[in-house]
C-alpha cells in the first residue's frame, strides 16, 4: 500500500521548524512549567495543547492556522502524526532518566550506609 499525498500548506522545511520548536520547548522546560503553545512558527500560527498527568505528557490537540486563524485540516493532521511519536519517545526517554537517577541516589545513599527502598 503507497503512502497517501497530501496537499498541504505548509513546505516540509515549515513543518521541520515546527517540530524543532516544540522539541526544544520540550526539552528546555521543566514539566510543571508547560503550558499549551498558541504562537506564530515557520510563518504560520500553531496552537498545541498540552496535557501533564502522573509524569505523562499527551498531546490534546494540534492545529495549524492559516492568516484568518482557520484550522488547515490537512497540515493539523500532519503535524499530530508527527508530534505523537515524538512525545512518546519524549515520555520514554523522561522514564528512563528519572529510573536512572533514582538508581544513582540509591548507590550513593547505599556508599553512606544508608538502604532504602526505591
Amino acid at each position: 500500500m503507497g503512502a497517501l499525498k497530501i496537499d498541504c500548506f505548509c513546505s516540509e522545511t515549515q513543518m521541520c521548524e515546527i517540530i524543532r520548536t516544540i522539541t526544544n520547548y520540550l526539552n528546555t522546560l521543566d514539566r510543571d512549567e508547560l503550558c499549551d503553545i498558541d504562537e506564530e512558527i515557520a510563518g504560520v500560527r500553531v496552537c498545541i495543547d498540552l496535557e501533564v498527568f502522573m509524569d505523562v505528557i499527551k498531546l490534546k490537540a494540534a492545529e495549524v492556522l492559516d492568516d484568518d486563524w482557520e484550522p488547515l485540516f490537512e497540515d493539523s493532521a500532519v503535524l499530530t502524526s508527527r508530534l505523537r511519536p515524538m512525545i512518546e519517545a519524549y515520555n520514554q526517554n523522561y522514564t528512563q532518566a528519572r529510573r536512572q537517577a533514582q538508581g544513582i541516589r540509591k548507590d550513593q545513599l547505599s556508599e553512606l550506609g544508608i538502604n532504602i527502598t526505591i
